[in-house]
């Protein structure tokens, strides 16, 4: 039996810190000492329970050690969303253990590992004792994940009886393969998708221009050839000539700005964010002329 699981006789936080000095420094006998049950639920909260204790500890002393040293980061969490993550931590660490042990997991299958999914989600549990070292400052977390691929090898050479050569694919380069394949294909397809956007952008802009000139020519249909001072003129008539508004917002990445005169009007769509949200800027101008040009920084 592992210390965790006589928690109850000797004392919770007794037993936490028994079970992990046993994974960090002797993962070997931890893990063939491990009996893989029906349940998850010692595995879950010993890991939502260390997890939660070092992510919090780690928080709290980075951020005293950049305020000691004044080291600024832009990337560093304000003070005030502490108490937030520490709420929050939790939930988030159970759905990460299961959605990481179905991904793990995949390796362990393709090579024939035997101890199950509810024995590489015990391998990911207990691994997070490895998170002790998260509370350095700086360098904890290169230190906690180079102990972790250790201490997790080790348990799916054990636990999913496999030797050391196929539980280091398994647990590492497997994984590692398939997380670069999906960054190779997300931006193999991400220009793609960009150009894709981008169009849907300019056409949306184009058919709004077309709409709003549309109800400013059919208004001076209607007044004798005066033209419309203002928007508000287009949106409250009874009945409305147009009937969303658009001058000042930005709407599918786009910017509007309607300038209305008696006598005329300019709309233009300008790209909110230029070669993100859209690479040409639309002008309509009275009696529906139409102009385009590339947009500038």
């Amino acid at each position: 039996m592992i210390p965790w699981e006589s928690r109850k006789e000797t004392g919770f936080f007794k037993a936490m810190w028994e079970t992990i000095k046993e994974v960090l420094f002797a993962p070997g006998e931890f893990f063939q000492r491990l009996e893989i049950k029906d349940t998850t639920g010692e595995p879950l909260i010993f890991y939502v329970a260390v997890s939660t204790l070092t992510g919090t500890l780690a928080l709290i002393l980075d951020g005293l050690f950049r305020v000691a040293f004044n080291i600024k980061s832009d990337n560093a969490l304000p003070f005030y969303m502490y108490p937030v993550v520490i709420i929050i931590l939790p939930l988030i660490l159970t759905v990460a253990l299961y959605v990481s042990s179905a991904f793990m997991h995949l390796g362990a299958l393709l090579f024939r590992g035997t101890g199950g999914f509810k024995g590489t989600l015990n391998i990911l549990a207990y691994n997070a004792a490895t998170s002790v070292f998260s509370v350095i400052p700086l360098l904890g977390g290169l230190i906690s994940m180079v102990w972790s691929l250790v201490v997790g090898i080790t348990g799916f050479k054990r636990v999913h009886n496999l030797t050391t050569l196929k539980a280091v694919f398994a647990y590492f380069i497997f994984p590692f393969i398939v997380v670069l394949v999906i960054i190779i294909l997300a931006a193999v397809s991400a220009p793609g998708i960009l150009r894709a956007r981008l169009e849907a952008n300019e056409a949306a802009a184009q058919a709004a221009l077309k709409t709003i000139s549309t109800a400013i020519e059919f208004y001076s249909a209607q007044h004798k050839g005066q033209y419309p001072k203002d928007e508000y003129e287009l949106r409250f008539a009874t009945p409305p000539y147009l009937n969303a508004q658009y001058d000042g917002k930005t709407i599918s990445g786009y910017a509007y700005s309607l300038d209305l005169s008696p006598s005329g009007y300019q709309v233009t769509a300008k790209p909110a964010s230029c070669g993100v949200t859209g690479r040409q800027v639309f002008t309509i101008k009275t009696q529906g002329l139409t102009f385009k040009e590339a947009c500038r920084e």
